[in-house]
């Protein structure tokens, strides 16, 4: 029996309101008593001629991060470690 294409098309279509671009402010909990505040986008769009909704969510901090990196030839190793707020 063939799957009914155009009933699981219907049914992804009350999904439609989710479609397009959002976004918003959060916050994440990164461990106890520390919280990170960030900016969400979020961008909504139907595949495979409407039978899959692809939601491609991205947050960046709002404050900036930064980062040390170093090389020891004498250890062989390369370190990355962030710098504390």
């Amino acid at each position: 029996m063939m799957p009914d294409i155009e009933a699981r098309r219907a049914a992804m279509k009350k999904l439609a309101f989710l479609a397009g671009k959002w976004a918003s402010e959060a916050s994440v909990l990164r461990g106890p008593g520390q919280t990170a505040e960030l900016s969400q986008i979020e961008q909504a769009q139907f595949r495979l001629d409407g039978l899959v909704l692809e939601i491609e969510s991205v947050g960046r901090r709002k404050t900036l991060s930064l980062a040390k990196a170093q090389s020891s030839q004498r250890e062989s190793k390369d370190r990355f470690a962030p710098l504390r707020e």
